[in-house]
């Protein structure tokens, strides 16, 4: 996993929906796990947790993390089997791949792996840390100032050696992770001078294979670089690789958001492409989509379309992701109402029969894209709360279920959900008056009663 030259990011153009898994955009795939499942997982999982047996607990992480990959507790728990059993190259995995969700036992992970002189695995981990936009953890940036140094020593053997691919790879993973290292600053800039010099002798109409060779390798050393990738860009539309081509301008627009050029010439790629959706968002998250703009608008006209034969096709939710990102750009108008009331009522149907079936997550799934297009929808709102409550995440549960409660202020039932969300997130105030809500509305609950007493104890010590 090459992080350091990953410079593109996924992120959801919705504000007020916590983004699903990474596969939710696409809709014909497997079945998520059943409730049960997951237990029987982790219930294995946490015996042989008991049982110091690591092996066995990272076998058992993997095999749930198989069929979940985003499982918060499986993420911590084969990270520090990993750690404890010694086994360096699944600590840096297993790091890499907690990152976001536990940052601070991924951060114990890189200290490991320095110490244990695998300091390309360290740098890894710390730049997932940061990617992971984790906030201050104490005495990050002094491990990350020792990785950097570090790594500075081992490009410096790795020239004197001739292995040019591995100076590269290392000045560029050492700069990304501790950029104030000035050495490793001087190297980083003399070897983009250097390759920048090369780039420039190759012709486009003379030798085009050469001429992006060339630029791909500036790209290499420094992968946010303007000038090589507006020409990679422009190369790959006269080859006739327009795919390649929205990637590119993609990446200028992230580097630089205000370029017209290169918005108007990604919209052309989009279309060529037939990535229209794709297009879009992108200039929908640089803030370009006006539709105002002819090249806006015609993206705008072929999303619309697209929705509309998707959900002839029988694909309700492609047709809802591209109806979202309509919305998203500013287009409403009876026709549009109309085909979100009819691709809502799809996937309600598909809601219902998860849920039925005791499939969370797969509920959970058809949920987000529900609340795309009806952000008041209470089955999907409820079904996110459950599933987000089963992997852990206490506090996002208990923000869902207060968004239930706003649209069904009456309901016991969600008031007790709320309450063992909030217990469970820590927020003993917020849990005590949810349980005490529930009571008012369904005294003789014996699970809310139950809750309210342990929760009077609580507050008591």
């Amino acid at each position: 996993m090459d992080i350091a030259n990953d410079a593109f990011s996924n992120a959801s153009f919705g504000h007020s929906v916590i983004p699903g898994p990474a596969s939710w955009t696409q809709p014909k795939r497997r079945m998520s796990p059943s409730a049960p499942e997951l237990r029987s997982h982790l219930e294995t999982m946490r015996d042989a947790w008991q049982a110091s047996n690591w092996d066995a607990v990272i076998a058992e992480a993997d095999k749930l993390l198989a069929i979940s990959p985003s499982h918060a507790n499986a993420l911590k728990m084969r990270l520090r089997a990993a750690i404890n059993a010694g086994l360096l190259d699944k600590v840096a995995q297993s790091a890499v791949a907690a990152a976001e969700a536990h940052p601070s036992t991924a951060f114990l992970a890189a200290k490991k792996l320095l110490s244990s002189h695998q300091v390309e695995d360290a740098a890894k981990v710390l730049i997932a840390i940061r990617h992971a936009d984790a906030g201050n953890i104490e005495g990050f940036d002094d491990i990350a100032a020792r990785v950097g140094s570090n790594l500075a020593k081992a490009a410096v053997e790795l020239e004197r050696a001739g292995d040019q691919d591995g100076y590269r790879r290392v000045l560029r993973l050492g700069n990304t992770v501790a950029p104030a290292d000035p050495v490793l600053r001087k190297r980083i800039i003399a070897l983009r001078n250097d390759v920048v010099d090369q780039a420039k002798q190759t012709d486009l109409e003379q030798d085009p294979a050469a001429f992006t060779a060339a630029w791909e390798q500036v790209l290499k050393v420094d992968p946010r670089h303007p000038t090589a990738t507006k020409r990679l860009a422009t190369a790959a539309e006269r080859t006739g690789t327009p795919e390649r081509a929205l990637e590119l301008w993609s990446r200028l627009l992230d580097i630089d958001p205000t370029d017209q050029v290169a918005a108007k010439r990604l919209a052309r790629a989009a279309g060529q492409a037939e990535l229209e959706y794709t297009g879009l968002v992108t200039l929908y998250q640089a803030g370009l989509a006006v539709p105002e703009i002819d090249y806006v608008n015609r993206l705008i006209q072929r999303v619309r379309r697209a929705a509309k034969l998707a959900l002839r096709g029988g694909e309700a939710r492609q047709a809802a992701l591209h109806l979202a990102l309509l919305a998203k750009v500013g287009q409403d108008d009876d026709e549009l109402q109309l085909l979100r009331r009819k691709v809502s009522a799809i996937l309600s149907k598909e809601l219902s029969a998860h849920r039925r079936e005791k499939r969370p997550a797969e509920a959970a799934d058809i949920a987000y894209l529900l609340l795309q297009i009806d952000s008041e929808n209470v089955p999907a709102l409820t079904a996110v709360a459950h599933h987000l409550y089963q992997t852990h995440a206490f506090t996002d549960s208990a923000n869902y279920y207060q968004r239930v409660l706003e649209l069904k202020p009456d309901s016991a039932t969600h008031w007790l959900h709320l309450a063992r969300a909030s217990h469970r997130a820590g927020d003993l105030a917020t849990a005590s008056a949810a349980v005490a809500r529930s009571r008012e509305l369904a005294p003789d609950n014996s699970a809310s009663k139950n809750l309210e007493g342990l929760l009077n104890l609580k507050l008591a010590s």
